[in-house]
């Protein structure tokens, strides 16, 4: 039973830090489409991803 519980927060958490990453992906994705080109993307999903761990934090 504990095993089950471990597994269910290390699931929700990787869901919730992983969509974070996967929405910065995807701008930049659509963004390299469009013939932008982006260098800063690992920095940019870095800053998503803290703002998004706070917001989720404080709300």
């Amino acid at each position: 039973m504990v095993e089950l519980m471990i597994i269910n927060k290390i699931l929700v958490s990787t869901l919730t830090v992983g969509t974070i990453y996967l929405i910065a992906t995807l701008g930049e994705i659509l963004a390299e489409r469009s013939g932008v080109v982006n260098l800063g993307v690992e920095g940019l999903m870095e800053i998503g991803a803290t703002v998004g761990i706070l917001v989720a934090l404080l709300t």
